[in-house]
């Protein structure tokens, strides 16, 4: 089909009358800041990701995370064959779409080098610092996941250190904040390489205890053998960097550390978070042999970040928070004798535990950036601040560079920015960080291998079309998705607490479906589609509901099963009638239930399950007989199977790694082939869950395999992991014969009067030639229901592999404004039996209805157009669901 050139006035007339839409709607201000009625999404997301994990205890077991590491790499080999011949796993990004980074680190021998720390995603450095091009990220040969801490040898930039875990809080609780909801994180202590990352040792070696978390690593600027880090235990001291270290002082929740540019025997430490013992700015003037708790600080139940004025190094900020809001900006100018209140600007809002800092220009103390949701500027040392827009929000560290005073370096949930004018202006520099935190419900086209869509947290529902730059369709935390498995034109996304939408336009443009869904849900709320009836779809809140209308409407086919919320679903690709749910243990402990009759009766089929967190369900879909559930936690069974429709289970863990297990998939075409992913990975079975073998090739040393999906398309395997985005990988059974055809140069969208025309490219997937004719026919339909094309084509005799483009005779041009109808149909034969049908949907629009607007730059601040709200480009992205990046400059 030929391309359509106008798409682009298409889009247009979206942003035109979104735009009309953003600057006439009074609910705006409401929707975006009404902030006295939010609570952090960091927490929700934090308390899912440990409680999962460490439930039904309090926290995550001290050690078994890394003991399950080191099995894995030792012991669970790579014995199948066909593993070992397989194509690793391929990045597929999305590299636009960074998530959540936690510290920053310029080279001080070469700035243009610069190192940043995900929150999930490990280490990355890119040698080009002032546009981030080529981020890779850095093997440690350890299972990093969180990396909060950096420091570089400014004498020998080959020697760093890094800290793990990203932890919030060490063993109190305040707030509805307990120890086990503020880990984002394993960690491991702190590693150390002396050959600028090609290798990796253990320097803090807290292997033995993965709930701990290092906030931050200084080295003393005139000994660099001297290193301070400040620690969930104490600050700690090494006198030989690194190699071997003493705690000089027990204090819960160590966060920053500054050491005095001049004298340096005088160190500030602050410390505390979530309510800890003893929080407060410390002091030595001894080189850290003793400590005194400073006064003229308030009282804080969350954390503090401090900055020192390089020209004066008497003069140091401390931003202070509450575990919400913030208390105030403050500063001494006789490094912790006294200490004076700059202002009470609630920066923090309502995560003073998780993102806020100050920073302060190294040669004019009147520049100030302040951050913590959002972030801001100053031009008289604090006193009064300006909301700065373009980063996105949740601002987590900042790096200063050395060698250029008004270089600032800027870690968020969206990535990492680049400040060359210290806080007037930024430029995203985080394209190529492929460190995005998908959820469970990823989902991809039964036809289109370059189709699928998954939520990201805190970074929206994203959607791959073939590219490592993925669109951004639904704001917030994107959640759950489906796809229609007969038109993939109609698509599922959803946002937090059961916000589903609906696309008729693969993707471009959504609307909520939500009528008739109420009541209790969890933050990331499953449903799922039928494979056979896709008008059908189920959601699981507190009860299961039901639409038979593709979500027009919804209405409630169970009671609220055991009182609690629903985390996994699994609908049979056999019959909508048959559907799994499980239950996450909040009220009650968890439970599987099960209905044979599309939602008329549920039976609580739990039967001897574990007591964990069922945090995926799939159905044979060769047997809806056939099921399988895997769970969170340790100390029991992760994947359990059941022949018998739930009515009895059985533990096939076998040799998988004793760590929490997420997600499972099962091979279409061959039932054997069980894939599982876990906290460690992905690993597969080739018996039915018999024996396991490890599928990590091409992956990080350690991934969290959130969600695992299936392209039937190109028989491919996707991982949506909680860090390093998505990977795609050839499923190991290969059929005997199995043809793939994808439509090339299709678009769902042309102007009236434009010729249309068709293309398919047919693959043949399996191990054996093509032996007979098979003919493909593709044909419209007009919206009265008149066939008004038609061409059938014939191919043969593809070998293993081989690949056919095939161009349809003819052409068709529409007249008249609407939709048709589009069907590419594969008739079957002995060797392949059976016919299958693709359905499309391609719009014709009448040009004179397209208003040709031409958004090129919004000069005004938003504030200043939306009369009194403050927002910046993602804040647009979420609100109206841009089908693209929308942006502004000239603040």
């Amino acid at each position: 089909m030929k391309q359509l050139s106008n798409r682009i006035l298409f889009l247009l007339f979206i942003i035109s009358a979104a735009i009309s839409f953003l600057f006439n709607s009074s609910q705006v201000s409401t929707i975006i800041h009404d902030n006295t009625k939010r609570e952090s999404g960091a927490k929700t997301a934090l308390e899912f990701i440990n409680r999962m994990r460490s439930y039904p205890a309090n926290d995550i077991p001290r050690s078994k995370f890394m003991e399950a590491y080191i099995k894995d790499k030792t012991q669970l080999r790579k014995t199948n064959v066909s593993i070992q011949e397989s194509e690793p796993w391929k990045a597929m990004g999305p590299l636009n779409v960074p998530g959540r980074t936690i510290s920053l680190a310029v080279n001080p021998q070469n700035s243009n080098t610069l190192y940043a720390g995900a929150a999930t995603g490990g280490l990355w450095r890119t040698y080009n610092s002032t546009n981030g091009a080529n981020w890779q990220r850095v093997t440690t040969g350890f299972p990093t996941l969180g990396v909060m801490a950096i420091a570089i040898d400014p004498n020998d930039s080959l020697n760093m250190l890094i800290g793990t875990g990203e932890t919030y809080g060490r063993s109190q609780s305040i707030g509805g904040y307990v120890w086990r909801t503020s880990r984002g994180s394993y960690g491991i202590g702190i590693l150390k390489t002396t050959d600028g990352g090609a290798s990796w040792t253990k320097s803090l070696d807290w292997t033995f205890d993965q709930r701990r978390g290092i906030q931050d690593i200084a080295l003393n600027p005139f000994n660099s053998q001297t290193v301070f880090a400040a620690t969930s235990e104490g600050i700690y001291r090494s006198y030989d960097q690194g190699n071997n270290w003493d705690n000089v002082y027990s204090v819960e929740m160590a966060q920053d550390i500054v050491i005095h540019l001049a004298d340096t025997n005088k160190i500030l430490v602050s410390t505390g978070n979530l309510g800890s013992p003893d929080a407060g700015i410390y002091r030595s003037l001894d080189g850290g042999n003793s400590w005194t708790k400073l006064g003229g600080i308030p009282t804080y139940t969350g954390k503090t970040l401090m900055d020192i004025y390089r020209s004066n190094p008497n003069v140091v900020y401390a931003d202070v928070a509450d575990s919400l809001a913030a208390i105030g900006l403050y500063k001494t100018t006789n490094f912790g004798d006294t200490w004076t209140k700059i202002n009470s600007i609630d920066v923090a809002r309502y995560q003073g535990f998780f993102a806020h800092w100050v920073a302060v220009h190294p040669t004019d103390e009147n520049k100030i950036v302040q951050a913590g949701v959002d972030i801001y500027k100053s031009s008289n040392g604090g006193v009064n601040l300006t909301t700065v827009y373009g980063p996105h929000v949740d601002h987590h560290n900042y790096a200063h560079d050395p060698n250029f005073n008004s270089v600032l370096y800027i870690a968020c949930d969206g990535g990492v920015y680049r400040s060359a004018n210290f806080g007037e202006s930024y430029s995203n520099i985080g394209y190529g960080l492929q460190s995005s935190q998908f959820y469970n419900g990823f989902s991809s086209s039964y036809s289109d291998s370059n189709f699928a869509l998954g939520g990201l947290q805190d970074n929206n529902t994203v959607v791959y079309r073939g590219t490592k730059n993925w669109d951004r369709v639904i704001g917030g935390d994107g959640s759950w998705s489906a796809t229609n498995s007969l038109n993939d034109n109609t698509v599922y996304g959803s946002w937090q607490y059961g916000n589903i939408q609906r696309s008729k336009d693969k993707g471009y443009s959504f609307n909520n479906i939500t009528n008739g869904l109420s009541g209790n849900t969890a933050f990331i709320t499953p449903y799922v589609i039928s494979q056979t009836n896709p008008s059908i779809l189920y959601a699981g809140f507190r009860q299961i509901f039901k639409t038979e209308n593709s979500g027009d409407s919804w209405s409630a086919v169970s009671n609220t099963l055991d009182g609690n919320e629903v985390l996994s679903m699994a609908v049979s690709a056999q019959t909508p009638d048959v559907v799994f749910v499980g239950t996450a243990p909040v009220a009650a402990r968890s439970h599987i239930f099960a209905t044979l009759d599309g939602g008329s009766n549920w039976s609580d089929v739990t039967n001897g399950l574990p007591d964990r967190y069922p945090m995926d369900i799939t159905i044979d879909p060769n047997d809806q007989n056939t099921v399988y559930a895997v769970f969170g936690g340790y100390g029991s069974g992760h994947i359990y199977k059941s022949i018998n429709s739930g009515n009895s289970w059985a533990d096939i863990t076998g040799t998988l790694p004793d760590v929490p297990t997420l997600s499972v998939a099962i091979d279409p075409f061959n039932s054997d082939y069980v894939y599982v992913g876990s906290d460690l990975g992905v690993f597969v079975s080739d018996d039915g869950g018999t024996s396991w073998n490890d599928f990590n090739e091409g992956l990080p040393e350690a991934v969290m395999a959130m969600d695992l999906n299936i392209s039937h398309a190109n028989r491919t395997l996707w991982v949506a992991t909680h860090g390093n985005g998505a990977y795609r990988r050839p499923l190991l059974f290969v059929p005997e014969f199995y043809l793939t055809i994808n439509m090339l140069d299709f678009s769902t969208s042309i102007l009236k009067g434009e010729e249309l025309s068709f293309k398919a490219s047919i693959r043949n997937a399996g191990n054996n030639s093509q032996t007979e004719n098979y003919s493909i026919e593709a044909r419209l339909i007009d919206p009265d229901g008149n066939e008004v094309y038609s061409d059938t084509q014939t191919f043969c005799c593809l070998g293993p592999n081989e690949s056919i483009t095939i161009t349809f005779a003819d052409s068709y041009t529409p007249q008249t404004p609407g939709q048709l109808s589009f069907e590419l149909i594969k008739f079957g034969n002995s060797q392949l039996p059976g016919n299958d049908t693709l359905y499309q949907t391609i719009t014709v629009i009448e040009a004179s209805s397209i208003l040709q607007a031409n958004v090129q730059k919004i000069t005004k601040s938003y504030s200043q157009i939306v009369g009194g709200t403050t927002f910046n480009g993602d804040d647009v992205q979420k609100i109206l669901s841009l089908p693209f990046k929308f942006g502004f400059d000239d603040y």
